[in-house]
């Protein structure tokens, strides 16, 4: 089974739900870079009744592995999560306070041990395990491209910001793009130096690392410094404020209500004022191009 096949078997269009916060759009000049978050920025997400159980076990009876009768009894999604625990244990033990993990290394973790008490069986091998893993997340987090997503990339690359993303992600989120989209990941516009995917550090936001090392690749690429970068997202905590403290600035998405993250009850997050407030990715037009 495709990538691509169990993307569009699972991913259906989600419309997006505006939250009542009023945009603020101010014309910013001298912007240079636009880097973004992905869920819930770039793809907006859904929420789903179905619990991690019930998904575990229909992903497997999807994948290239056979259920014995030992899964009857199994708690599987006590079992993922014993493994995701555990690699994130492994990098605190090196000093990561955010952790992330590569969700195939979990993943095999997992299925070795159910193929090794003969709970399922099949060959785990990295190819099985991506797909394996692939169709859990699209049964868990099905995403679609926010509206006008391949239209403002466009626009921004014509007119010449060097595009990015910080994001919590694995080895499957460009394969999303790729798959909604149409269009290979090299030419939505973003550039690998500026590609922070959460999994290839091993850390997750909001630590800052993921945004200065952006910064970074920015400023020894293209001689962009942080207050000439505009950062998009729809956390306070996880996006805004980190992207704050390397001095770039923002813009708090809020097209889609679900996956607003205010954090209106966290003190950090008190009196957090983000550079713009967009209710759609077209808006960015208005305030970046004069």
């Amino acid at each position: 089974m495709s990538y691509a096949s169990i993307i569009h078997r699972l991913c259906t269009p989600v419309k997006p739900q505006a939250a009542k916060i009023k945009p603020k759009l101010t014309a910013l000049s001298g912007i240079k870079a636009v880097v973004f978050d992905v869920y819930g920025t770039l793809f907006l997400t859904q929420t789903l009744a179905e619990g991690p159980e019930s998904a575990i076990r229909k992903t497997l009876e999807e994948s290239d592995f056979t259920m014995n009768a030992a899964a009857q009894e199994t708690a599987f999604a006590t079992l993922f999560n014993d493994h995701l625990h555990a690699h994130q244990d492994i990098r605190r033990s090196q000093g990561v306070a955010i952790p992330e993990v590569d969700i195939c290394e979990v993943w095999t973790d997992f299925l070795e041990e159910l193929e090794a008490f003969e709970i399922i069986s099949g060959a785990v091998t990295p190819a099985s395990v991506k797909r394996t893993a692939l169709e859990y997340e699209c049964h868990v987090n099905p995403v679609w491209p926010t509206p006008a997503l391949d239209e403002v990339l466009q626009m921004l690359k014509e007119n010449n910001f060097a595009l990015g993303i910080v994001s919590n992600a694995q080895f499957y989120t460009p394969i999303l793009f790729e798959t909604l989209l149409s269009k290979p990941f090299g030419e939505l516009g973003f550039e690998e130096a500026y590609t922070i995917l959460s999994y290839n550090l091993g850390e997750a936001k909001p630590s800052t690392h993921l945004f200065k090392l952006c910064a970074d690749n920015l400023k020894k690429e293209k001689d962009i410094n942080p207050e000439e970068i505009l950062y998009v997202g729809n956390d306070i905590k996880k996006d805004i404020i980190p992207a704050q403290s390397m001095k770039m600035k923002t813009a708090l998405y809020t097209g889609h209500a679900p996956a607003l993250n205010l954090r209106e009850d966290d003190p950090e997050c008190a009196g957090v004022k983000s550079d713009l407030i967009i209710n759609s990715l077209e808006q960015l037009s208005e305030c970046l191009i004069h």
